[in-house]
Formats: structure tokens, sequence, C-alpha cells
């Protein structure tokens, strides 16, 4: 039976942790930062707006290393990384996933510039209010996020994961909440570009 991804990611942290003296009952801990660092710095090199902004990860590129510069680098970091992982693991649930958070949001990835977030507190952060402008009914609705608004409207998750990329450029988020007559969506899109607004019916 061949390895899967997550069983490798796992040897690869325990051999890590054997080499350098390391808690080995800390592992899974180890592969969730190590999971983290890696999307990381996959980031910082195909997300345009992390692109634009320069953001850079100043960890060494091979994920195994770089875990280690972490861990040895910033001790607080990693025993809070350690604790909210605990947590993660006795509850299950999503939202309390650790995640890495930049505390300045346009600095880099470095020791100094990163903190530990559990996943649900991190999305709330960075979460974008949306505007739903209804054209049948002629109500205009506001939702936090862009989750919100997709659990209210009853949009699926799937096309909310191919509007976020986009979304995360924009400062204003309008969208049609039904499917529209031509000359309706017409209309609707000449009064986004006039307002300088992406037009993007669900």
């Amino acid at each position: 039976m061949g390895r899967t991804k997550k069983s490798e990611q796992c040897r690869t942290v325990s051999k890590l942790f054997l080499e350098n003296d390391i808690d080995l009952s800390l592992v899974s801990a180890g592969v969730t930062l190590y999971q983290s660092l890696a999307k990381a710095e996959e980031r910082t090199r195909k997300r345009k707006d992390y692109v634009v902004k320069g953001i850079k990860f100043m960890f060494d590129s091979e994920d195994r290393k770089a875990l280690l510069e972490v861990i040895k680098g910033d001790k607080d970091f990693w025993q809070a990384w350690v604790n909210q992982n605990k947590s993660f693991e006795r509850t299950g649930l999503e939202s309390d996933r650790p995640t890495i958070h930049r505390l300045n949001p346009d600095g880099n990835y470095e020791i100094g510039n990163i903190a530990v977030l559990p996943y649900g507190e991190h999305q709330q952060e960075h979460a974008k209010a949306v505007l739903i402008i209804d054209t049948d009914d002629c109500e205009i609705y506001s939702h936090k996020s862009l989750t919100k608004m997709a659990q209210s409207e009853g949009v699926k998750q799937s096309k909310v994961n191919a509007m976020s990329k986009a979304f995360r450029e924009d400062d204003v988020f309008l969208q049609q909440k039904k499917k529209a007559k031509k000359k309706l969506a017409d209309r609707n899109r000449e009064f986004c570009e006039k307002q300088g607004i992406e037009y993007r019916p669900i």
C-alpha cells in the first residue's frame, strides 16, 4: 500500500524531530505547522495580492528546514502552536485548527511577525463585508463576510470558492441575487461600471 501525502509528512517530521532531539509526542503539532508553512511559502509566490505587496517568506524554502527554523527560533510561537493544536485535536473543529498570523498584515513571514491564531478567528479578521442587491425585490442586504453571505443566500460552497480569489482584491463586492433578464442584467452591469464595482452575478 502506497504512502499518503500526510503519512509522508508525518514521517518527515518524525525524522526531523529525532535528529534534533525534539519531543516526539509533539509530532502532530509539527505536521500541522509543516503544512501551514508550506502553504504560506506558496502564497508568497502565487497569490497576486502577496506578490503586489512584496510579502516574502523569509524562512528556508525547504519545508523541513523552515519548520526547524520556526521551532528553534521562536519558542513562544511553537508553544502557542502546540497548545492550539491540542485544542484542534480535542474538538476536531476546523475553526480550532492553528494558523500562522502575520502581526503586520503587510509584513513578511518571519520571526517577530508571526503569531498563532485559530482558523476561525483568522477568517474573521480577514473577512470583508459583502453587499447584495436583489434586483427582483429591490432590496439591499449586507453580510459580514463572503461565507456568511453564502450561508444566508444559499450559495453552494463550490461557487464561494470560485468567487473568493477575485473577491480578496476588491473593496466592494456587488452580487445580483437572482438570474435576471438580459435587459436588466445589462443595466446592472452598466451601473457597476459607472460605480467602479466589479459585476459578478451569482
